[in-house]
C-alpha cells in the first residue's frame, strides 16, 4: 500500500495534526484518565517538534512502522514528562510520620513510597490514553485506506463499487465502533496492569541500583571482582550449550539474589528529619521512578502489542463475520432507504417543475384571450 498510495504516508507531525483535527475522536473520553490527556498534548506542543533523531520523525511511514514509531514517541514524551520530586519536598516530613508500628522513629520508606506513587500515577495513565488514541487514529486511517484499495481494485472489486454510499458509510461507522471498543478494552487492561507497579516499592527491581555510601578502595575492588566473576559464570553457562549448566547457573543466581544484602535508604538518621535527609529521599525517589519507568516501558510494549496491535489485526479478520452474524442489522432497510439530501433535492426539483408548469398554463391562457 505504501507503494500504491505514497500520498498516504505520514511524518510524525502529520500524524499528530490529523489526530488533533479529528476533535470528535481526540476529545472523546476513553476513561476517567481522559481529563488529564491535555497535559500530554501541552507537553508535546512544548517540545516544538524537536524530537530525537532515532525517532525518524521526518520520515514518512505507513502501517506497522507508524505503530512502531508511536511506541518510541510515547517513550520520548514519557521521559520528557519525568516529574521533579522536589515539588513534593514540603510533604516529605509529614509522610515520614512517627511511632509507626510503635517504633520511635520516622518512616523514611513510607515517605518515598508516597512520592513514587503520586508521581507515577499522575503522569503514566494520561500518557497511555494519549498513546492508545494516537495508535487508534493510525488504525482508523488504515481502514479508510483499505476501503479505497478495495474500490480501486480490479474486476473483483466491481461489486463493492456498486454498493450505495449509505452502505459504505454504515460499514465505516460500524468499524469505528468496533475500533473504539478495542481501544477501551486495551486501555482498561493496560491501566489495570500498570497500577500494581507503583502501589508498592521493590528495592530489588532489576533496573534500580542500591543505595551506596562512600566506600574504601578495597570495597570497590571487591565489588568489581564479584561483578567480573558473576559475568564470567554467566557467559560460561550460556556458551556451554548445556541445559543442565544453564539451570545450575539460574539456581546459583536465584540464591545469590536472595542472600545479597542491599541498602535501600541510609540507616543512620537524625531524630527529626533535616533538609539534607529530605534531599536523600527525593533523590532516591527520582532514581526509583526512572528505574520503574524503564521497567514499565518493557511491560507496556508487550501489553500494547497484544491488546492493541494484535487486537486490531483480529478485528480486521473477523469484521465481516461479525457483521454477517449480527441479526440486529436490517440490510434491506439500509439499501432501500434514500438519502435525505437526495430526497430534499427531489422535492425542490418537483416544486420547480410544478411552478414552471403553472407558468406555462398562465401563458397559454393569456394567449387564448388574445
Amino acid at each position: 500500500s505504501s507503494i500504491k498510495y505514497p500520498e498516504r504516508l505520514q511524518t510524525l507531525d502529520e500524524e499528530i495534526d490529523d489526530e488533533e483535527d479529528d476533535e470528535d475522536w481526540a476529545g472523546r473520553p476513553l476513561n476517567h484518565y481522559s481529563e488529564k490527556e491535555d497535559d500530554w498534548r501541552d507537553l508535546i506542543a512544548g517540545m516544538e517538534c524537536e524530537y530525537p533523531e532515532e525517532l525518524q520523525a521526518d520520515s514518512k511511514f505507513l502501517g506497522g512502522k507508524q505503530y512502531q514509531r508511536a511506541l518510541e514517541f510515547f517513550r520520548t514524551v514519557l521521559l520528557e514528562a519525568l516529574p521533579d520530586p522536589e515539588g513534593l519536598r514540603e510533604h516529605v516530613s509529614t509522610s515520614t510520620g512517627h511511632l509507626s508500628d510503635g517504633l520511635h522513629r520516622e518512616n523514611w520508606e513510607h515517605a518515598m513510597v508516597e512520592v513514587v506513587r503520586f508521581s507515577m500515577k499522575d503522569i503514566s495513565h494520561p500518557g497511555i490514553n494519549y498513546l492508545i488514541k494516537h495508535v487508534g487514529s493510525i488504525f482508523r486511517r488504515l481502514f479508510a485506506l483499505a476501503v479505497d484499495d478495495v474500490k480501486e481494485g480490479g474486476h473483483e472489486s466491481s461489486t463493492y463499487r456498486h454498493l450505495p454510499d449509505k452502505v459504505e458509510t454504515f460499514l465505516v461507522a460500524r468499524f469505528d465502533d468496533a475500533l473504539w471498543e478495542l481501544m477501551e478494552d486495551a486501555s482498561m487492561k493496560t491501566h489495570t496492569g500498570l497500577e500494581p507497579m507503583y502501589r508498592t516499592i521493590d528495592p530489588n527491581l532489576p533496573t534500580f541500583h542500591e543505595y551506596s555510601e562512600a566506600k574504601s578502595d578495597e570495597e570497590h575492588e571487591k565489588a568489581k571482582e564479584d561483578i567480573a566473576s558473576w559475568f564470567f559464570e554467566k557467559v560460561k553457562a550460556l556458551a556451554s550449550s548445556s541445559g543442565q549448566k544453564a539451570k545450575e547457573f539460574l539456581k546459583m543466581e536465584s540464591k545469590r539474589r536472595a542472600l545479597k544484602k542491599k541498602s535501600f535508604l541510609p540507616d543512620q538518621r537524625t531524630s527529626m528529619i533535616t533538609n539534607e535527609e529530605i534531599d536523600t529521599i527525593l533523590q532516591r525517589a527520582f532514581e526509583y521512578i526512572v528505574a520503574l519507568m524503564e521497567f514499565n516501558l518493557i511491560l507496556l510494549k508487550f501489553q500494547l502489542n497484544a491488546y492493541l496491535f494484535e487486537g486490531f489485526k483480529n478485528k480486521l479478520t473477523t469484521f465481516s463475520t461479525m457483521l454477517a452474524n449480527d441479526d440486529d442489522i436490517d440490510w434491506k432497510a439500509i439499501v432501500s432507504s434514500e438519502d435525505d439530501s437526495l430526497k430534499n433535492r427531489i422535492v425542490v426539483v418537483q416544486e420547480r417543475v410544478a411552478s414552471i408548469s403553472e407558468s406555462l398554463r398562465d401563458v397559454e391562457s393569456l394567449q387564448r384571450r388574445l
